[in-house]
């Protein structure tokens, strides 16, 4: 049995003056999956993840996360609902890891103190009662 999507991106569209970016494109993402978005310059990647993200305004289709429709206005918002997005950049952090880069600039902290990757790695294995969407 197939588990529930943690992601469901449904007929997104978007265009903008003269072109359109995005036509009816799906994507759906279970938990335990890895994927990978590849395709040529101009395909819609970037777009896609900007819609799903708040940067962008999808003009149709649906987002749901964990079962709710959402629809984002801000990243702020995708970022407190636990969406967060490593932008296409050639200027990533390379001496740092890919936890690093995806809490570039929002470190969770507890009492004003920045929480360790470390320490985050561990309170997730202990299954603590510290909430990752709260930090």
């Amino acid at each position: 049995m197939d588990q529930p999507a943690l992601l469901e991106m449904r007929n997104i569209c978007k265009s903008f003056p003269g072109v359109k970016a995005l036509d009816n494109v799906s994507l759906t993402v279970r938990p335990g999956t890895v994927h990978a978005l590849m395709g040529e310059n101009g395909a819609g990647k970037s777009t896609l993840m900007k819609c799903l993200f708040g940067i962008y305004s999808k003009d149709s289709g649906t987002i749901t996360l964990e079962g709710k429709e959402v629809n984002f206005k801000s990243s702020k918002e995708a970022m407190e609902n636990g969406v967060a997005m490593v932008h296409q950049e050639l200027n990533q952090a390379l001496t740092r890891t890919v936890t690093d880069n995806l809490w570039l600039g929002r470190y969770p902290k507890v009492g004003g103190i920045m929480v360790s990757e470390g320490t985050m790695r561990k309170a997730h294995q202990r299954r603590s009662s510290m909430s990752w969407r709260s930090m």
